[in-house]
């Protein structure tokens, strides 16, 4: 089955700028050409689809979601309640995904289901659970580790579930009852974490709200800093000496300190908030300017909507300064490369599997046509409907 659609503008996920008067080729599953529409090829048997004007670019990419978040408390249970996050994710225009965790396992069972074409989603980089230390942060949802040896043995165990990448709650659990001083996920626990998920050929990713936690994360190798709210100059400039990702997750941040923003809120409340999301802010656009790798999450499903990723492009342009295409390749190309998916989605040319956004308007001139979706391929197959 061809389809060619055509009287579009096109964004390939890199270039400075979109192609005007454009057309692409679908064949089954599979970019089979792009250019001019005037040079289109055509034949018995091709579907034409009449782009509008609109803009066609590759599907977006959420690099940190939580599709099961909650989902024991769904009718069906977690696996449903992940695989309808997921089919809801893709009718907005969201083609690949990276769970960051839940307490089981059923993100991984979701990312099967939809490989195998037994439900509709997108393509799901599924990490299973997260790595803890006891009494930590998420307890009762991630795997409680004290020790090397038994974060080996816990990387061990999500890669034997399945995991396409490892999660590590890297920040310090704070001082509470019964702990006189604050308690980090340590540097020989980060090291050993490295080790055995890059002897397994996967990538590691570490939840850092505080700069302790990114610092000792980037230090002992990590692939990715997720939130990195607090990240100062020095691990900035190491992580762009190390190559290391930032999934700066801003939309979430905005939505963890809108409740502390109101007029009547006590004296200095509504400072501190404000305070915390202007770091955050600040921490994107030093990473931006040093060279520092970005990619789109939202922790949507936990902390915001599904369609989050759209408000997450918004703000990089609008709060921390990027060019509306350095937003987009975050959300497309960049997020790609991150999952390790690059080679199949994130760009439009030949031979890429056909996940494919057309929206109305021109999101390079104003990221908001994100949310006007006129249509959605995955893997060349059209959704039905709008979001």
């Amino acid at each position: 089955m061809k389809t060619l659609i055509t009287n579009i503008r096109l964004w390939d996920g890199l270039a400075e700028q979109p192609t005007e008067g454009a057309a692409l080729l679908l064949e089954g599953a599979r970019i089979a050409w792009l250019g001019p529409a005037e040079d289109a090829p055509t034949g018995p048997g091709t579907d034409i689809i009449d782009g509008r004007g609109g803009t066609l670019l590759p599907g977006l990419v959420d690099a940190h979601v939580h599709l099961a978040w909650g989902g024991e408390t769904h009718p069906q249970g977690p696996l449903a309640a992940a695989l309808a996050a997921a089919a809801a994710m893709l009718a907005c225009g969201i083609t690949a995904v990276r769970d960051l965790g839940a307490r089981d396992h059923s993100a991984i069972a979701a990312a099967r289901a939809v490989q195998a074409g037994q439900a509709p989603g997108p393509a799901i980089v599924a990490a299973g659970r997260p790595l803890a230390l006891p009494d930590g942060y998420v307890a009762g949802v991630a795997v409680e580790v004290a020790d090397p040896e038994a974060v080996r043995a816990a990387v061990r165990a999500q890669v034997d579930a399945g995991a396409g990448v490892i999660k590590v709650i890297a920040s310090p659990v704070p001082a509470r009852p019964g702990l006189t001083v604050p308690r980090s996920f340590g540097l020989d626990n980060l090291r050993a974490a490295v080790e055995a998920a890059h002897a397994a050929g996967l990538r590691l990713t570490a939840h850092a709200h505080s700069l302790p936690g990114a610092r000792d994360a980037v230090l002992a190798g990590f692939d990715c800093i997720e939130h990195g709210y607090r990240l100062d100059a020095d691990t900035i400039a190491e992580m762009a000496r190390r190559g290391t990702w930032l999934v700066p997750t801003l939309v979430a941040m905005e939505a963890a300190q809108a409740p502390f923003w109101g007029d009547d809120q006590p004296a200095g409340t509504r400072q501190r908030a404000l305070e915390r999301w202007e770091a955050a802010v600040e921490a994107v656009r030093m990473a931006r300017r040093a060279g520092v790798r970005l990619a789109t999450g939202t922790d949507a499903v936990a902390l915001v909507p599904l369609d989050a990723v759209r408000r997450e492009v918004a703000l990089l342009v609008e709060a921390a300064g990027l060019p509306p295409v350095a937003a987009l390749r975050a959300a497309t190309s960049a997020a790609a490369e991150l999952l390790g998916v690059a080679h199949e989605t994130g760009t439009l040319a030949p031979g890429r599997r056909a996940d494919l956004l057309l929206v109305e308007g021109d999101p390079l001139a104003d990221v908001t046509a994100l949310k006007r979706v006129q249509g959605v391929w995955r893997a060349g197959h059209r959704l039905a409907g709008r979001a």
